[in-house]
């Protein structure tokens, strides 16, 4: 059977609800399906489906991902190898795409782009290519390179008159912002720059000092920001890494730091504190952890402290008062246990148990308060939450969520626990919801991009941030941040590689500038 014709069929039983095995549902859409169908067009599909053990008949899928229009678009295309691209659409098609892996549609989105590139959009189109990781796409739109054929286009409109400008033109075109390759291939070999020697010193030197530092951006810039993104340790590509990589927000790039020593973990708690970045519990891949070791951002060495008391992973971490908090976790069973990190004593007290067992939960300090919400047990995902009052020693309950979720992460934003991601029964989540301790009440925001668990998140210069984690069916390396103004997501960085069950901490300038700025090692470019 020809796939044209196989498409057809299936199209048509589709539309007919004849022979469905299962439902994907949207926002109150149900959309019958065949899953095989599905399996064959999308990795994220197989994975989920794949995944049910048994499989069962008729299961419903539930998604938030998507509108239910784009929902209905990628099954078309999934079912006839065509899809209707509009300006009104793309943008959401192409995110739905990529997020349910479906690469045909991907490439229909782009060839869209493609064919509407500009001077005006070309910028946007490449940040939007480079987030979905669209290469030929990406390539086409940085080719437009606006401020050099803005130059290029002045000069030769009356070269005569105008090119004993362009060496003071070129100048103000940030050259180390160029990827090399453009330099080599595009720039240094045009006419104008090529007669000019004062052009061709600017070129040369810019290309000298990105192959001498072996980087693609300049470090240095007029501000240092006020604080960097840090992860730590994690999961890439199913092997532990000992890396740790900073964000800068401001450069909007990736600088991985050198330690001299190796801390190997994933699923573990972090915080960071006076000047430490402490690591609690995890695994090793081979055993379940009551180590606890803190990094010195000065001397970069990492020092063995008291372990806590009873081994566990997808333990709770917080920071409060000066103090460490270790909640939950699991050693094969769920715990109720917590326990406070007194720096200056390397001590570890037990406090107060919570009054549900969970581990994999997520834990914010606010207002003199944790709280911590969600988590599994019994590998049942938990909607409840507590907060813990250390004046009294008490834990209390607060409002459940509306569904429970496990390796959810959250952080403290305008007086707010906003909570994000994690997965409910293996299916992971792109959900935002938010509380507010004032009312006891959450409420919904705009979800992320990408569904994920077991990732960072984070909040910097009042914006919070999201990276890595895994989707239902690949680690990511995608990273997002939140846009109060407009309500929206939008991509950053990638990180340099995919990671999992890693820490994420944010570290404050004092820490890592003058005499005790750690030792870069590498930068990440904005552009490879």
């Amino acid at each position: 059977m020809s796939p044209i014709f196989s498409k057809t069929i299936f199209n048509e039983l589709r539309r007919e609800g004849t022979l469905c095995d299962a439902v994907i549902r949207v926002d109150g859409v149900s959309f019958k399906i065949h899953r095989i169908v599905l399996c064959n067009s999308s990795m994220f599909f197989r994975e989920l489906f794949c995944s049910l053990s048994p499989p069962s008949e008729h299961q419903v899928f539930s998604f938030s991902q998507v509108s239910p229009i784009i929902m209905s678009l990628i099954l078309d295309f999934i079912y006839t190898g065509s899809v209707l691209v509009t300006e009104e659409n793309v943008l959401e098609l192409l995110a739905g795409a990529e997020c349910f892996s479906v690469q045909g549609a991907v490439n229909a989105c782009c060839h869209f782009l493609e064919q509407r590139l500009n001077i005006k959009n070309c910028v946007h189109i490449w940040m939007l290519a480079e987030f979905h990781k669209c290469p030929k796409l990406r390539q086409k739109a940085y080719l437009r390179a606006p401020v050099f054929e803005a130059v290029q286009h002045w000069i030769n409109y009356a070269p005569q008159e105008r090119q004993g400008h362009m060496a003071t033109l070129l100048s103000k075109v940030r050259l180390l912002f160029l990827p090399s390759n453009y330099l080599v291939e595009t720039v240094i070999n045009t006419d104008v720059v090529r007669k000019s020697v004062s052009c061709m010193t600017l070129v040369i030197d810019a290309m000298r000092t990105l192959r001498e530092s072996n980087l693609e951006r300049p470090l240095t810039r007029a501000r240092l920001p006020s604080a960097v993104l840090m992860t730590i340790g994690g999961s890439e590509r199913e092997s532990l890494t000992d890396r740790m990589d900073f964000y800068d927000v401001r450069a909007n790039c990736w600088l991985a730091m050198e330690s001299r020593e190796k801390a190997l973990r994933v699923l573990h708690g972090c915080v960071f504190l006076n000047g430490f970045i402490y690591c609690i519990g995890g695994t090793d891949l081979l055993n379940i952890l009551s180590s606890v070791q803190r990094f010195d951002l000065v001397s970069h060495n990492w020092q063995e402290l008291v372990p806590i008391h009873k081994p566990r992973k997808c333990v709770s971490a917080v920071a409060l008062n000066g103090c460490i908090y270790a909640i939950g976790g699991t050693d094969g069973s769920e715990q109720k246990l917590a326990e406070r990190f007194q720096p200056e004593d390397n001590r570890w007290v037990m406090i107060a148990p919570m009054l549900e067992c969970r581990s994999d939960a997520c834990a914010v300090a606010l207002d003199g308060k944790i709280y911590i919400c969600g988590g599994l047990d019994h590998d049942e995902p938990l909607s409840s939450g507590e907060c813990y009052n250390p004046k009294t020693d008490r834990w209390t309950m607060i409002a459940s969520m509306d569904s429970g979720c496990a390796s959810a992460r959250a952080v403290a934003y305008q007086d707010k626990i906003y909570l994000a991601g994690g997965h409910t029964y293996g299916v992971s989540l792109c959900r935002v919801i938010v509380y507010n301790p004032l009312s006891n009440q959450w409420s919904s925001m705009t979800p992320m991009i990408y569904a994920r668990r077991h990732f960072g998140m984070a909040v910097l210069e009042e914006q919070l941030y999201v990276a890595g984690g895994y989707n239902n069916v690949s680690d990511l390396c995608k990273v997002e941040c939140y846009d109060e103004n407009t309500s929206r997501w939008h991509a950053v960085r990638d990180m340099e590689a995919p990671l999992y069950g890693f820490s994420f901490c944010v570290v404050e300038r004092h820490f890592y500038t003058a005499s005790n700025l750690p030792k870069l090692t590498t930068v990440f470019p904005i552009c490879p």
